[in-house]
């Protein structure tokens, strides 16, 4: 069967649809006409949403021989959506194990302006490059913002059920810095190098996935350099459970614009939870100009009650800046404390005179979070009181482990 084009008035919003209706390589109804019936042909220009849908090969591997078209679309979604009935797993596997070179899906959109191009609900395996790449379009420039990823609902690097390592070079690499991608609900692991490396990027958000471990957030299923490396620049990171990579659980160049990176759970990773420089210390000296704080120092765990120093800098105490000290525990059987848990949070009160400070604190975790034989460590975190609660996040510091009581 062809691929079908089913064509709708811009007015009605109605999505051009090509159904992928076999698991082959090439041919009628195959992904790979599919691709470049929606990009090729230049149908998919971002002047109306275009889908490419599967029809009859659910729960099937794509096998290919050899890479796919480049996709060069704007307001394109491949894939599925989730259906509620069925368990969270990928609906189609694509595999790149024939390939010597090449990537999964290689994005290289030139659009207007910023419009989604979702990749959504694939175990993608065994390509050489990355399963997932966003690059800059080679042949246009962009619009003013270039376009916008979204990798959704997917394993990369690992088998559909999440449990054995098929691995890819890297697992999504982002190098487009007009580009924003939001990378959201995958599990990333198994994969030969990072599981997600944002090389140059206009934003990346990153959060709620699974990136080192098993479908279970548990087990290992290591990637074999960091869970996310970040470079030219600014990063969301959230939420997100990222553990037992062989590298860093987070690793921050010293070009990055701006990073968020609270609230996740950073496990057994080989060096550092989080590592500004990538040179495996906790650094007490980063540049002012640098837009990532210095992260606090922690003297004593004493039964529920952390002591510490905050490091300000000159160009951190601005007349708006807010600072936020936030704790987390590891258990101490771990091989390092890194943050596994959120424990805490509290507001600290800095001279607001545009001069360097340290600034003891002593903080009291509610008794409904227990410290007891864990490893504590704690982050800074600078915003301006317009904008959301954490900005620029350091490093964790040190780990230190409780004791009581005394």
């Amino acid at each position: 069967m062809a691929v079908l084009f089913v064509a709708a008035s811009a007015a009605a919003q109605t999505p051009a649809i090509f159904q992928v209706t076999t698991a082959g390589d090439s041919g009628p109804g195959s992904l790979r006409e599919a691709i470049f019936k929606a990009t090729g042909e230049g149908q998919c220009d971002g002047r109306m949403a275009c889908e490419i849908r599967f029809q009859n090969v659910l729960f099937s591997k794509i096998a290919l021989q050899s890479p796919l078209p480049v996709i060069t679309a704007c307001r394109l979604v491949i894939g599925e959506p989730r259906d509620p009935l069925l368990p969270k797993l990928p609906l189609i596997e694509l595999n790149g194990s024939a390939l010597t070179s090449g990537n999964g899906f290689e994005i290289r959109s030139s659009c207007p302006s910023a419009n989604d191009i979702v990749i959504r609900g694939f175990a993608i395996t065994g390509f050489p490059g990355s399963g997932i790449a966003m690059l800059p379009p080679t042949e246009t420039k962009h619009g003013t913002v270039g376009p916008e990823l979204r990798v959704q609902g997917n394993h990369v690097g690992c088998d559909r059920n999440g449990t054995f390592a098929v691995p890819n070079g890297r697992g999504v690499f982002v190098a487009d810095e007009n580009g924003f991608v939001v990378v959201e609900q995958n599990l990333i692991s198994g994969n030969l190098h990072s599981g997600v490396f944002v090389s140059a990027s206009r934003f990346a958000a990153i959060r709620d996935n699974a990136i080192g471990t098993m479908a279970d957030k548990f087990t290992p299923l290591p990637n074999g350099a960091s869970g996310i490396y970040v470079e030219r620049t600014a990063a969301r990171i959230t939420t997100n459970t990222i553990a037992y990579n062989r590298d860093f659980g987070i690793a921050v160049s010293p070009l990055v614009a701006r990073l968020t990176a609270t609230e996740n759970a950073l496990f057994d990773n080989g060096w550092l939870g989080i590592d500004f420089g990538l040179d495996g210390r906790v650094n007490s000296d980063i540049p002012e100009a640098s837009p990532i704080p210095i992260a606090p120092t922690l003297t004593d765990v004493n039964g529920p009650v952390v002591r510490g120093i905050a490091h300000i800098r000159a160009s951190d105490s601005q007349p708006f800046a807010n600072f936020r000290i936030l704790l987390y525990a590891t258990p101490a059987w771990r091989r390092h404390g890194e943050a596994e848990s959120n424990a805490f949070s509290t507001v600290l009160d800095v001279p607001r005179d545009g001069a360097a400070h340290d600034v003891p604190f002593e903080i009291r975790v509610p008794s409904s979070f227990s410290l007891f034989d864990t490893i504590v460590t704690a982050q800074m975190s600078i915003s301006i009181a317009t904008e959301e609660p954490d900005v620029n996040t350091s490093e964790l510091s040190s780990g230190v482990r409780y004791h009581c009581c005394s």
